[in-house]
């Protein structure tokens, strides 16, 4: 009998930590236009009581923000709509707030076996378990969110997952060695911070960062960055099933010019230098004609002005 309680008493922890760990998400967002009004529709899962939806619409080179209680705008228990007068938008993102972070809208991407090619024409399949993984990289907005929850203050957010590097804290040690204290281009005395930026729009991809601070972005909002092969999946080619052009329709940016890091590195046992192993980032070029992304190497601490990052959620 008391290996029995003890056993139902487990099991209630184990299901209270999992619903402790289960990110926010909001996902599969669509807009129609009413007689006289905007209508957006979105499903929403996991979410926290004192949440707010934020809705940026971008027309011309205005990029303003409105927010919405989504405690007002309950239609069903997944299904929410935000109602607003019509008007003309190049543009439009979601996102989540929750506990002071900017949570990236998803897609939803379905276990299955994808089809990848290889630079040698090759066709390669590999199996993916669900996840989800953000619409768009992650913008300036959400990462000035992630430095004002003390995301450059707080060393347990820069620790890395093992198998990643030999030493979980080799992260902290370069950024109080490197004094790295916000991305390439942002300045704290003016306003916003990302204004110098190359691509200094709320909405648009944070740039030039470190494989480091990204990882303490992903431990602050308790997500992960993708795998090379998550992300690789993305790219539409000749061999891609259906499946991987609809989820590849659904994301944005993609293709424009950003190139993307992803969890994807060298062993840790062949650290390259001072600790560091060096990780994958996606380039993804423009003026580079091909149907597939192209893996470069590159050291964690390495920053471009074109070079950001996008969030996934495994199920």
């Amino acid at each position: 009998m008391q290996d029995s309680v003890k056993k139902f008493l487990l099991f209630i922890l184990v299901c209270s930590s999992l619903a402790l760990s289960a990110q926010p998400i909001l996902f599969d967002s669509k807009m129609s236009i009413d007689s006289d009004s905007l209508r957006f529709t979105f499903n929403l899962y996991n979410i926290p009581s004192g949440s707010k939806i934020v809705l940026s619409l971008k027309s011309g080179n205005d990029n303003s923000m409105v927010y919405k209680d989504i405690n007002k705008d309950i239609i069903t228990e997944q299904n929410r709509t935000i109602t607003i007068p019509l008007q003309d938008i190049d543009e439009y993102r979601f996102y989540l707030s929750s506990n002071d972070l900017l949570y990236s809208e998803m897609v939803y991407v379905p276990a299955g076996r994808y089809n990848f090619e290889r630079k040698e024409k090759l066709v390669e399949q590999i199996s993916l378990n669900a996840f989800y993984i953000s619409k768009y990289e992650v913008s300036n907005e959400q990462f000035k969110q992630f430095i004002m929850a003390d995301g450059y203050d707080s060393e347990n957010k820069w620790l890395i997952d093992k198998g990643l590097m030999k030493d979980p804290n080799i992260g902290w040690f370069y950024q109080g060695l490197k004094r790295i204290t916000k991305p390439l281009q942002w300045n704290y005395n003016k306003e916003p911070w990302y204004i110098d930026a190359s691509l200094n729009r709320p909405s648009d991809p944070v740039t030039g960062v470190t494989w480091f601070e990204i990882n303490a972005f992903c431990n602050t909002m308790n997500v992960s960055l993708p795998s090379n092969s998550q992300i690789e999946m993305l790219f539409p080619t000749s061999i891609a099933n259906p499946i991987q052009k609809e989820v590849s329709s659904r994301t944005r940016d993609i293709i424009s010019g950003v190139s993307e890091w992803t969890l994807t590195g060298t062993p840790p046992a062949s650290s390259s230098c001072g600790g560091c192993n060096e990780m994958i980032c996606l380039q993804n070029s423009e003026e580079i004609e091909s149907q597939y992304p192209i893996e470069k190497f590159k050291c964690p601490l390495y920053r471009n002005s074109s070079l950001g990052f996008r969030y996934v959620i495994n199920k």
